[in-house]
């Protein structure tokens, strides 16, 4: 009734983290409501960071599964509200009542986005530079925002011999402000890796900005501006947590 799925977090030092993703045993198609014997086996996993729950398109499906997991981490000696909970946001109905999903929880809760449920709920079609679901990822960043909890995962990358494509697509999914890609193999959870991770030239460059706006500050300064660029706190702050 389970499988492993996998992302890549960034700007955190945990290189990797592991989740179990909910599917019904007979057809591989996600259930609702849920039940003790769905979620009770991904706890005899060892080493499992989380669930992901699919299909997520209103708040009381996360409080129903938050209240589940935590009677297993009672049951299976788990410290409470300690494993992750990533709602997968897929469906256009998800996204109409996303302001109202993800708030008020005292676990780690975060949003991934699920394009290839998607794709077939709304009739996409997904070019090559996934233009198409650029709206979808700004909104699920916002929305976690404005819910006060970690930035959200970006989808998997479906071709999976397509290495080029992969690498772009984190980038992209980085530059809108997702933490984190769903892979679907072990290579392609090393070029996430090796994508999402800031590149020798961003660190040298961030740690001369935040130098220089220090060295502003310290003279008086609100603002430094650096090569014609622009820097105060907040956008310094983007800097700081790039060489977190």
């Amino acid at each position: 009734p389970y499988n492993s799925t996998c992302f890549i977090p960034a700007l955190c030092k945990k290189q990797k983290a592991y989740h179990w993703r909910i599917f019904t045993p007979a057809n591989n198609q996600e259930i609702w409501p849920l039940q003790w014997w769905i979620i009770a086996p991904a706890f005899s996993c060892a080493g499992a960071d989380g669930i992901v729950l699919p299909k997520v398109e209103q708040n009381d499906q996360l409080i129903i599964a938050n209240w589940l997991i935590h009677e297993m981490e009672c049951r299976s000696g788990i410290e409470p509200q300690s494993l992750e909970l990533i709602g997968l946001i897929e469906t256009g109905t998800a996204f109409i009542n996303l302001p109202k999903i993800g708030r008020g929880f005292s676990r780690p809760v975060q949003f991934g986005l699920g394009i290839g449920d998607l794709i077939s709920d709304l009739s996409l079609k997904i070019d090559s530079d996934e233009t198409t679901i650029s709206y979808f990822r700004s909104a699920l960043v916002a929305a976690s925002k404005a819910a006060n909890i970690a930035p959200p995962i970006d989808s998997v990358w479906l071709n999976v011999n397509d290495d080029d494509g992969m690498t772009s697509s984190v980038k992209r999914g980085r530059s809108f402000g997702l933490i984190g890609k769903f892979v679907l193999t072990t290579h392609q959870a090393q070029l996430a890796q090796e994508a999402i991770q800031p590149t020798q030239v961003e660190i040298a460059e961030a740690q001369v900005m935040i130098e220089a706006y220090e060295n502003a500050k310290a003279q008086g300064e609100a603002f430094a501006i650096i090569n014609g660029e622009f820097i105060d706190e907040p956008i310094v702050q983007r800097y700081r947590e790039m060489l977190t």
